[in-house]
């Protein structure tokens, strides 16, 4: 879940409390991605989409607050040095959540013509004095962490997000989330020398960074379970002090000089529509706020997904659905990776510290425990062939993802792709997973003994859904596109065609379509809009 807040909100205990003020400082539709004061405090910067999900930087000011563009479109604000320099992100994907990916750049804040520095980057923060950038940069399937550019304090498997040097410049704090597209995470802490630790308990969201002036302390955006994320504070010791719960999700973007603090309060809703093949239009069966992960049986009378709302606890639930409208129930926790081709049978991933790999019954039966805590986190899995087998794309402890296999009944988990992979799709016959390697693109992985080949037809851009029931062609979208188109890729030859009419639509406040899945007949799918508003506030003392 990513951050909002609302005005009237409290921080601290109500002594604190006295005296504050919340005021307003934007009023669009849109989705703010990330906000910064100018090096005086008195400006405001922020990057946000107002259709779709490519951001532009805006600048506000006491003097003309209607916000003023400053940059072109797919520009994405990252920080603001003590000399009015940007750190900005130019041809900006957005991923998930608040995090973009492009390359990083240095912009006047007044505007101007950005210089590039350093492909494949998400976040970054200035040092104190201006002259160097800590950022976050994805090599090779992990996040490094790396201050200046070129020195690794840290990597992880996962990803890093809101990046933040010190005042001192002595340590880079930033949120830690153990797996990618997942927001639940930590508030950690790095050193010179690389020296790791955390500093907060395991959230369900966290999001949002910002130090004090002293620098003694971080504020913090953070959800725990069935609770709106607030704004809290920890210490460099790891005592935390909770803020007050409000009526909004909160993210904390900036604190000034004189301790103003600038939040972005925002609403979300993944709405999940579903077209059945005898359906003229789709139907929305949208459960609660937050929809994820459809999958259909192979006719599309059944659906399963995961439930991300605020009631549904810290793991996620589990829910199972007929595509004729009938009432969601809950099955179990965690996210579904897939539905077994009976239909009897889904495998979740629980996100607990290690993730479960859960196998829960859609009718009577008992839930099992499949794995030993060998897995950090679980990314992709699926039943294989007959279901006697089941795949698994993962990472153990100090390792990035790779893909496994082993009997459903017993047995070990043998990996049969090296590490480093990301979309991997099972065939129906169970021989083989299509999957992205590194930066080599998509490859053809056989099961039984991991020899690989590269898939014709493929780029990059492409998102592969499942492969068709026959095996012979996979399923694809282009990633971030609206509408969605899906094609029909030949694996021999790889020859493209259309598979069905273009659907999906963008409006204001729709970042884009998150997820597409597809039944046995493609004319039956299903596809999450990712909607996001976002305001920006100011928390002041009153004069």
């Amino acid at each position: 879940v990513v951050g909002a807040f609302v005005a009237g909100r409290k921080f601290g205990d109500d002594r604190e409390s006295t005296g504050l003020s919340m005021e307003q400082r934007t009023f669009r539709t849109q989705s703010i991605y990330s906000a910064r004061y100018t090096a005086n405090g008195e400006s405001i910067v922020y990057s946000a989409a107002e259709v779709g999900d490519s951001p532009r930087i805006y600048t506000v000011t006491a003097a003309y607050p209607q916000p003023r563009a400053v940059s072109d479109s797919g520009t994405h604000l990252l920080a603001v040095s003590s000399k009015d320099e940007m750190a900005v992100l130019v041809h900006a994907v957005h991923g998930h959540h608040r995090v973009l990916t492009g390359t990083l750049a240095r912009m006047p804040v007044g505007g101007g013509t950005p210089r590039e520095l350093l492909t494949a980057v998400h976040d970054a923060d200035w040092s104190p004095d201006g002259s160097q950038l800590a950022v976050a940069h994805d090599v090779n399937g992990k996040d490094e962490l790396e201050y200046p550019i070129g020195t690794v304090l840290y990597e992880s498997p996962g990803y890093l997000s809101d990046i933040r040097v010190a005042p001192d410049g002595q340590h880079i704090a930033f949120n830690e989330h153990p797996e990618k597209g997942d927001d639940r995470g930590w508030v950690a802490l790095v050193d010179l020398k690389g020296g790791h630790r955390l500093l907060t308990p395991q959230y369900p969201s966290v999001e949002g960074l910002a130090w004090t002036p002293g620098g003694t302390s971080l504020l913090y955006g953070a959800q725990t379970s069935g609770e709106i994320a607030q704004v809290s504070e920890v210490t460099l010791r790891g005592e935390i002090r909770r803020g007050s719960p409000g009526v909004g999700n909160a993210t904390i973007q900036d604190v000034a000089a004189d301790g103003r603090r600038l939040i972005i309060r925002a609403d979300f809703f993944t709405r999940m529509w579903v077209k059945r093949a005898a359906d003229t239009t789709a139907q929305d069966l949208s459960w609660l706020n937050i929809n994820f992960f459809p999958t259909f049986s192979g006719d599309g009378s059944l659906m399963v997904f995961g439930d991300g709302s605020d009631i549904a606890g810290d793991n996620y639930a589990l829910m199972l659905r007929r595509t004729d409208g009938s009432p969601a129930v809950r099955i179990g926790e965690g996210a579904d990776l897939g539905l077994s081709r009976d239909s009897r049978w889904v495998l979740s991933a629980v996100p607990t510290v290690p993730v479960k790999l859960m196998l829960y019954p859609t009718g009577a039966g008992t839930a099992r425990q499949l794995d030993h805590g060998e897995f950090e986190g679980i990314v992709a899995g699926a039943f294989l062939g007959d279901g006697s087998q089941i795949m698994v794309c993962g990472n153990e402890p100090r390792h990035s993802v790779r893909c496994y296999v082993r009997p459903l009944d017993s047995g070990r988990f043998r990996p049969f792709t090296a590490e480093g992979v990301r979309k991997a799709v099972a065939s129906p016959d169970g021989q083989s997973v299509v999957a992205i390697q590194g930066d080599s693109g998509y490859r053809r992985f056989s099961i039984r003994d991991g020899t690989s080949r590269p898939v014709a037809g493929l780029t990059p851009g492409d998102v592969v859904l499942r492969y068709s029931p026959d095996g012979r062609s996979l399923w694809t979208r282009q990633a971030n596109a609206v509408p969605v188109r899906v094609d029909q890729v030949d694996l021999t030859t790889g020859a493209r065609r259309q598979l069905l009419p273009e659907f999906g639509k963008l409006r204001a406040g729709v970042l884009g379509i998150e997820e597409v899945a597809l039944a046995d007949d493609p004319r039956t799918y299903a596809f999450s809009e990712w909607e996001a508003m976002g305001y920006l506030f100011e928390l002041k003392k009153r004069r």
